[in-house]
């Protein structure tokens, strides 16, 4: 029970604070940066995928 525990709290952890930076950084650009925020988003998620 302490394995399943420790692996559901790092990834909601992980997610949560990586949308949050990324939310910030858009206001300056919308257009410029939603562009690299859908880029960005799906190569890191892509890539745990693949680790786990």
């Amino acid at each position: 029970s302490k394995k399943k525990k420790k692996k559901k709290k790092k990834k909601k952890k992980k997610k949560k604070k990586k949308k949050k930076k990324k939310k910030k950084k858009n206001k300056k650009n919308s257009v410029g940066l939603l562009w690299t925020k859908k880029v960005k988003q799906e190569s890191p998620a892509a890539e745990r995928k693949r680790e786990k």
